[in-house]
């Protein structure tokens, strides 16, 4: 074969032959075999142990983000050049192998609900960052893990004062570091902070610091055992006493009364005070704008204040609110002068609403309102004389039920 030839074709086969030489000269990664080794090695050699958690063979979106970010010769740069690096993999049919490998992985306790996860441990393997289905690429993981890394330098200076002072000073500084961890720091199974907690108890017996009420009352916990028995009762006025005692603690986070904040929300919306409810959003909206629960305070704002517009004369389960919202319908094609006129909520499917009263306006000018039966599903209106050629529509107030399952149309008949 002429020279010519060969050599574009040696070229070829190189490539076909070994796709991942150049990767492996830029990844010098070496991933350990399982989490007891890679334990053992991150505590001899002082050094931060960073864990992929996917699902190998159910999970799409594991594999592609195993392969477009984590697989990545440029993520090891991006992260800093001091990390062991581990990948633990929960295949839906393992082989033995994977069977193996897991038995040296049990002692790994942080639960990923959302794949894939990267979690992040400490050289005494305490869990500092866990991502559950991270959004993004290298750049965003990279950015995360800078932070939480900068947050864990904060913790661990804390922790080194905590060793070097005794009694209240000694849990101040103890105090601290687990409240830059967070709640989260608790919620890891063996890689959790509970022994520093539990040393914190010792220390700060009457918790003076706070740190513990932050990081161990469950809002959650406390809505289901004391909450919702009062609100099921129609016991508001006990309800809102109870959440506003947990409230007025001094030692509470800005998270925990966003939290709470939460609960009288939920409690003056099984009251129907609408403005109330909205209140409390909107303070927790005001205590720190830029966390997650203010971005959903926001949101929920504006779903509970702005009118739904249905695009026709079906209702689906996305126009249903837990209280009566105003609906708003266009009706000129049905409603096109004076005259007596049946509205009809046809029910055909999923959970019931209840509709209180249905007006016709044209424009903003309001031609008529009637309320409905309390059982009834059908009102008559007699629509007094208009100018034509305005927006005329029915303005309705509706709840949902149940689950928000229900569908259902509206008919409109001129008698």
């Amino acid at each position: 074969m002429n020279a010519h030839y060969l050599f574009p074709m040696l070229g070829t086969f190189a490539v076909l032959l070994f796709p991942s030489m150049e990767t492996r000269a830029a990844d010098a990664r070496t991933w350990l075999p399982n989490f007891e080794e890679a334990a053992a090695r991150a505590k001899t050699l002082n050094r931060d142990l960073f864990v992929f958690v996917g699902g190998s063979d159910w999970s799409a979106v594991s594999r592609a983000y195993k392969t477009n970010v984590i697989a990545s010769p440029q993520l090891p740069p991006a992260l800093g050049g001091d990390l062991l690096w581990l990948e633990i993999d929960h295949p839906e049919l393992p082989t033995d192998a994977q069977k193996e490998s897991a038995r040296k992985n049990r002692d790994f306790n942080v639960t990923i609900h959302n794949y894939p996860g990267v979690v992040l441990l400490d050289a005494e393997g305490r869990c500092y960052l866990k991502l559950e289905a991270p959004p993004g690429g290298v750049t965003e993981l990279a950015a995360a893990v800078k932070a939480a890394r900068a947050l864990k330098a904060r913790r661990d200076a804390e922790l080194a004062l905590a060793a070097k002072t005794a009694g209240a000073e000694s849990a101040r500084h103890l105090g601290s570091a687990l409240d830059l961890v967070g709640p989260m720091g608790q919620q890891n199974g063996k890689q959790s902070h509970r022994k520093l907690l539990d040393e914190l108890k010792k220390l700060d017996p009457k918790d003076a610091v706070g740190t513990q009420r932050r990081l161990t009352f469950n809002p959650d916990a406390f809505a289901e055992k004391e909450l919702w028995p009062l609100t099921d009762k129609k016991k508001f006025a006990e309800a809102h006493k109870l959440v506003d005692k947990e409230l007025s603690d001094p030692r509470n986070s800005v998270g925990l009364r966003q939290h709470l904040l939460g609960l009288k929300f939920f409690v003056f919306q099984r009251e129907e005070r609408l403005d109330d409810a909205v209140r409390q959003l909107q303070q927790i909206v005001a205590l720190d704008r830029t966390s997650d629960m203010a971005r959903e305070a926001t949101a929920y704002i504006a779903n509970i204040t702005q009118p739904v517009t249905l695009a026709s004369k079906e209702w689906k389960p996305e126009h249903l609110r837990f209280f009566f919202a105003e609906w708003r319908l266009d009706a000129a094609k049905q409603v096109t002068g004076p005259g007596q006129y049946e509205i009809q909520f046809k029910h055909t499917g999923g959970d019931s609403i209840t509709v209180r009263d249905v007006a016709v306006m044209n424009g903003a000018a309001q031609l008529v309102k009637a309320d409905l039966p309390k059982r009834g599903d059908t009102v008559a209106l007699k629509v007094p004389p208009f100018t034509p050629g305005g927006k005329v529509w029915l303005k309705i107030s509706a709840q949902g039920h149940g689950w928000f399952g229900s569908h259902g149309e509206i008919l409109i008949r001129k008698l």
